[in-house]
């Protein structure tokens, strides 16, 4: 490639010197890249919404960011992510390719370390003006910034579950973009906004509002309303985007993969699907004992315990949920009960429940539930403790979302009664959770007792290890 045309335009630059972080191998950038690279360059301030996986950060915030670095090399620059690590990681990238890449040098033979800072934090290159600040800086959204000017401000996926999950964390972050980030941007300097979003509320929404940010959304599927069998990429591979598909959380994939946050894509678990499961458990009821096989093999269950102590109306409720594990990796729901019950009552019931249906019992044991586990062991009951915390209820591939996965491909037999139109209660009030859940507010006690249940036979591997689209097909 000739080094005028690298020198010309940033997508020429990256596929002439930024190979392939992972394959090391050259790029080739697509038509969303130029668009995105001829964006940053018409427009003061923009804001671009894309996808996971399509080249975000090695486009603007290393590929773009040395080249202007290069046209100019007394700009004073800031890149920002949602951590500082991540900041951090973005800037060892520009310095490593700045200080070694042979091909970067060719382009800009007078890019190159200066005699300021070097380090994890701030790079400062070889420039013939004098400015306390450096050349690019990392940090992290809400931290300092040093110096007084900045000339282009990088924002690369600063959004996260963290700073948007509640309304307050959303408006914390917007308030330090206007009082602390937008004030250091030097007359003429430029806002670059890059990232997938999380809220349609958050700082990336609220940019692309303003009238001084031009704003740009892009799809991984050129046409999402298709079925998956239909979809056209714009980067990844189809069997990519159907994996991605069928093992993550419609939310979450809507979000990640589509960009695409609308009252339809934020329920959690949509009508539709419960009403799926709802017709597999058609002239079902709840059962008093384990379901056999045609060869009369009893089905492994599972029961899962949320304790909330005390008959206190202001206490959480006690939920006891029964599963079993069909051959086909199904779950069906045997049995839910629910109340305000005493210690002794509880274990009680959970003693009665684990007769009936030969089921192995896990409890959740955070903070004061741990009694049970203690209590229940004195008397020979064998319960399975089950510690709750962000880390795994929030895990995108296993927590509570996870189960949404699941109802869309009908993996869940809810009983539904004779004709498939009269659920018992407890069923009915476990769908009410359902549908009302959010991550960013308190899970319903049905749901949480339904998801341990499922941990637990995940967990033993009780026929529910493969993945989705191989259960489907069974």
């Amino acid at each position: 490639m000739d080094l005028a045309r690298a020198r010309a335009h940033p997508c020429s630059f990256i596929e002439y010197a930024i190979p392939h972080e992972r394959t090391h191998k050259p790029v080739t950038c697509t038509p969303f890249h130029w668009e995105w690279q001829d964006a940053c360059s018409e427009a003061k301030n923009t804001v671009i919404m894309a996808p996971i996986e399509h080249a975000k950060t090695q486009q603007i915030a290393v590929g773009r960011l040395i080249w202007e670095l290069g046209r100019d090399t007394s700009l004073r620059c800031a890149l920002i992510s949602n951590t500082a690590g991540q900041a951090e990681k973005i800037l060892g990238s520009v310095g490593t390719h700045i200080a070694t890449n042979q091909a970067v040098k060719e382009v800009y033979p007078n890019l190159r370390p200066g005699r300021g800072s070097w380090n994890r934090v701030s790079i400062t290159l070889e420039r013939d003006t004098i400015a306390k600040e450096a050349s690019v800086q990392a940090c992290g959204i809400g931290g300092p910034i040093n110096g007084a000017r900045i000339d282009i401000a990088i924002l690369d996926d600063v959004c996260d579950f963290e700073n948007t999950r509640s309304s307050a964390q959303r408006q914390k972050l917007i308030e330090w973009f206007d009082s602390t980030l937008a004030r250091r941007i030097t007359e003429g300097g430029k806002i670059w906004v890059i990232g997938t979003p999380w809220e349609d509320t958050d700082l990336l929404h609220e940019l692309a509002k303003r009238p001084a940010f031009r704003f740009y959304r892009y799809s991984a599927v050129e046409n999402p309303m298709d079925t998956p069998d239909k979809w056209v990429p714009t980067w990844m591979s189809k069997e990519r985007l159907i994996e991605a598909y069928d093992n993550t959380p419609p939310h979450n994939f809507s979000r990640k993969y589509l960009c695409r946050i609308s009252s339809d894509d934020t329920s959690r678990f949509q009508k539709s699907w419960i009403d799926l499961c709802l017709a597999l458990g058609r002239g079902r009821n709840f059962m008093d004992r384990a379901p056999v096989t045609p060869g009369g093999r009893r089905l492994p269950c599972f029961t899962a315990v949320d304790v909330g102590v005390g008959r206190n109306d202001n206490n959480d409720l006690t939920c006891i949920f029964t599963i079993a594990i069909d051959e086909r990796g199904r779950r069906i729901v045997l049995d839910i009960q629910s109340g305000r019950w005493q210690g002794p009552d509880i274990l009680r019931r959970i003693q009665d429940t684990a007769r009936r249906f030969d089921s192995m019992v896990t409890v959740e044991n955070n903070g004061a539930q741990d009694f049970l586990i203690q209590f229940g062991g004195a008397q020979g009951m064998g319960l399975r403790p089950h510690t709750t915390g962000a880390g795994n209820k929030f895990d995108e591939a296993f927590g509570v979302e996870s189960l949404a996965v699941e109802f869309r491909a009908g993996l869940w037999v809810i009983p539904s009664g004779p004709l498939g139109g009269s659920p018992p209660l407890e069923v009915k009030q476990w769908i009410s959770e359902l549908q009302q859940y959010h991550p960013s507010s308190h899970a319903g006690d049905r749901l949480m007792a339904s998801w341990i249940a499922r941990e637990a036979a995940r967990q033993t591997g009780a026929g529910i290890m493969q993945r989705i689209p191989d259960l489907q097909r069974r």
